[in-house]
């Protein structure tokens, strides 16, 4: 039991040997003998702890292999967001164990964040998609916390960037006509449809990429959005022209798809960019994006007098504050609503109830605020 040299194809490093609970490890420390001694030390002083006092040694897990653990364990979790981001955290906490990711070290990985241009237009990263990378990234902690990993959550105070309420952009009804139009006459064969899904459904464009035939329930004219960018499933009812155009719509017989990708697979939730900004420049379309198709879809819903809450059920928003952008689109129907306040001054057993109109007087009551 000690520390030794061990020289290797990879070259020098200096070896720990110790026994815990009557079992031999060695391990493989660094070059650096003085750091090898402190490890082994810290080591036996666990073991003795643990022996004497009752006090358990915590297992030394990885970062990058606890989220392959936390990966399995959030099964349910399908969004693509959610796999993205957790190869995100790996590649950044790579070689580190849990115990050593402090505060300062998810700081460091936000502002990282911040500062690391997007893939796509090498623009900014915007602030709130960094906070909703940190929202992914504390469950990790909160599950190595239960199961007695580590002590505390380093996510729990972590910066969070201002955001506003989000961008609303929307087609009037007569862009949306023209769109329709152009993509109708488009050379590609899937841009009409998958343009008047999203006008129709206010389905996000990867929910459009992964629809399957037997998502649709002609019957009952449902459609079965089984994979959101939050990884909840939920029906989009199916208007009749939506699903007049889906029953035209040749099937191939080697692929599940609706709208397949290269050799039957699914499509790039990020697919057809070009396409549809060229359809867009056509129409005259300026300062919009595939998303805000799904932002016509609620605008007009609420400008129609639908509540909020029905909109975000259509939209599978989890919570209330992500449908709250459109409130203001719903002003005028605001006042609408009050309309159907009863006539305070209505006539009550065939006489008009009188007042200070009337000539009577108003006694004011100094007391009631």
């Amino acid at each position: 039991m000690g520390v030794y040299k061990y020289t290797g194809k990879k070259g020098t490093v200096y070896m720990v040997d110790y026994y815990r609970g009557g079992k031999r490890i060695r391990e493989a420390v660094g070059p650096n003998k003085k750091e090898a001694q402190e490890y082994l030390g810290k080591k036996l002083r666990q073991i003795r702890d643990e022996e004497l006092f009752g006090i358990k040694m915590r297992e030394e897990i990885l970062f990058e292999d606890f989220c392959d653990l936390y990966k399995d364990w959030a099964s349910h979790r399908r969004s693509t967001t959610f796999g993205y981001n957790l190869g995100i955290f790996k590649r950044h906490f790579a070689g580190k164990y849990l115990h050593e990711i402090k505060e300062k070290e998810i700081d460091d990985f936000i502002l990282t964040r911040r500062d690391t241009p997007t893939k796509r237009g090498n623009k900014k990263r915007k602030g709130y998609s960094v906070n909703r990378e940190v929202n992914d990234l504390s469950p990790i902690f909160t599950l190595a916390i239960r199961r007695d990993l580590i002590d505390k959550n380093p996510c729990s105070r972590a910066r969070k960037f201002p955001e506003s309420k989000g961008r609303v952009r929307y087609l009037t009804t007569e862009e949306a006509s023209t769109l329709l139009d152009l993509a109708r006459r488009s050379a590609s064969k899937d841009v009409y449809l998958i343009i008047l899904l999203a006008l129709e459904t206010g389905m996000r464009r990867g929910e459009i990429f992964n629809l399957r035939w037997d998502d649709l329930d002609f019957n009952r004219g449902q459609i079965w959005v089984r994979e959101s960018k939050n990884g909840d499933s939920r029906h989009a009812p199916m208007r009749p022209r939506s699903k007049e155009a889906l029953l035209r719509r040749v099937r191939r017989i080697d692929c599940d798809f609706i709208f397949p990708g290269i050799a039957g697979k699914v499509r790039a939730s990020a697919g057809m960019s070009e396409t549809f900004i060229n359809l867009f420049d056509r129409a005259g379309i300026k300062d919009f994006r595939f998303h805000d198709l799904r932002h016509t879809f609620a605008s007009h819903l609420v400008m129609g007098g639908v509540d909020l809450f029905t909109v975000g059920k259509l939209l599978g928003h989890r919570h209330t504050k992500m449908t709250a952008r459109y409130s203001h689109l719903s002003e005028g129907y605001l006042h609408k609503a009050v309309d159907n306040l009863p006539d305070w001054e209505a006539v009550s057993g065939g006489e008009r109830q009188i007042g200070p109109a009337d000539g009577q007087k108003m006694v004011r009551n100094e007391g009631i605020a």
